[in-house]
């Protein structure tokens, strides 16, 4: 936001479509939380408002009156920018050979462009590409891009490092880190598997990695950079319910190479879903923007070589489908941790009261209504098949379940304290 001095002396707000949205989506401090007592602590101490607040050793940027870097788009290094992108959006959608569309037409992200500033790297420009002239991505990997076939799916590392330890416990202040590791291309395809909790065979979608592209490690690290950020709220580490091994015998398991990719990929996006709808409820029972709330989902797969030997001649050998549940309930499942992260700067969460956030109507939602309560803005994860295959909302609502007893469990240990 740009700040004019008339020759009156004067002043007017100029503002820009990007700084309107930004100041619309601002969220509204918690006066008693941790962030505005630092904050006011620092402006008794200095007479000003702070650029940086350390919480625990850890040093933030404010962004509440300084913005949020945006980056350019540019059709071709040195051409005017067609639109701006926050740099917190370009990890999730503009990643170097991710696929996007501007004014109907594809476009591959060609670079993003890197310059060096007081000792750090800083990104600079992201470039696209026409993708019907790029050469990229083989011919193979853009005919299956063009004809909807495959879509592009970051790869992020997650990390997740608790900083506060007080009588908050266990609401803590949560630095958390998103490296962007690779950009997939991920193609879907339909085979009839045993689903037991349904009790029969059905047709699902399985879904394969197609090809794979690395991020450079000078884009890597600019980004780092700015995808360091913290919250206030919950961490949750839980094990994969037995009711949601479906998600299992969707995989193609054949591709050692790919497997562990894969698995992260659809067991984030379900419990990335599943928080959706808790977030969903908590935004309509209690009339917050949703802006206010973050949330994030790793998942660590731990596979040794022999491991992955022998899951591959699981899935390849002839065996009963039961017997291959049978192993993965017993065998796979214990070594998938997923890691959870609800939380709000605000410190809204930690007063919240947990026992009025109810999800039981999700079992009798219409398919489009369900579909909606899986959709929050500026989220990557998006419903896909949800309203095809009645096997994907009985995942969805057994991990809300789960994971909404366990952020009661936690929230009423916060209250004890």
């Amino acid at each position: 936001m740009r700040l004019k001095k008339l020759l009156s002396g004067s002043e007017e707000w100029v503002m820009s479509q990007p700084d309107f949205e930004e100041l619309m989506s601002r969220i509204t401090f918690n006066p008693d939380s941790e962030v505005s007592r630092r904050i006011r602590r620092m402006i008794e101490k200095k007479g000003r408002f702070p650029h940086k607040v350390d919480i625990g050793g850890f040093k933030f940027k404010l962004k509440i009156y300084g913005g949020l870097k945006q980056l350019p788009v540019k059709l071709e290094e040195g051409s005017k920018p067609v639109k701006h992108v926050w740099v917190n959006d370009v990890i999730l959608r503009y990643l170097p050979y991710n696929i996007r569309t501007l004014h109907g037409k594809r476009y591959i992200v060609k670079t993003i462009t890197v310059d060096s500033a007081k000792g750090k790297l800083v990104p600079k420009d992201i470039i696209f590409e026409d993708l019907t002239a790029s050469n990229l991505i083989g011919d193979d990997l853009k005919d299956l891009v063009l004809k909807g076939k495959c879509q592009t799916v970051p790869a992020i590392k997650t990390s997740f490092r608790i900083i506060s330890k007080g009588s908050d416990i266990p609401y803590h202040t949560i630095v958390v880190e998103q490296e962007p590791e690779a950009v997939n291309y991920i193609a879907r395809g339909e085979k009839e598997v045993f689903v037991p909790s349904e009790g029969r065979y059905m047709k699902l979608p399985y879904y394969y990695v197609v090809g794979s592209f690395n991020i450079p490690e000078k884009v890597k690290n600019a980004l780092l950079n700015y995808s360091r950020d913290f919250t206030r709220g919950f961490i949750l580490e839980l094990r994969v319910p037995s009711g949601v091994t479906n998600i299992i015998f969707n995989l193609d398991l054949t591709d050692e190479k790919s497997l562990t990719s894969l698995l992260k990929y659809r067991f984030t996006e379900y419990v990335h879903l599943a928080l959706h709808t808790i977030i969903n409820t908590i935004i309509r029972n209690e009339k917050w923007n949703p802006r206010d709330i973050e949330h994030f989902v790793d998942v660590k797969v731990d596979l040794d070589e022999e491991f992955r030997i022998r899951l591959k001649e699981i899935f390849s050998e002839k065996i009963d489908e039961k017997e291959k549940y049978r192993f993965v309930i017993e065998k796979l499942l214990p070594r998938i941790l997923v890691k959870v992260v609800i939380g709000s700067k605000a410190d809204l969460l930690k007063g919240l009261d947990w026992g009025e956030i109810n999800t039981k109507e999700l079992e009798n939602l219409g398919d489009r209504d369900f579909e909606c309560e899986l959709i929050v803005p500026r989220c990557y994860i998006k419903p896909e098949f949800v309203e095809e295959y009645d096997v994907y909302r009985k995942i969805i609502i057994a991990l809300t379940n789960k994971i909404l007893d366990d952020i009661r469990y936690a929230a009423d240990k916060v209250k004890t304290y």
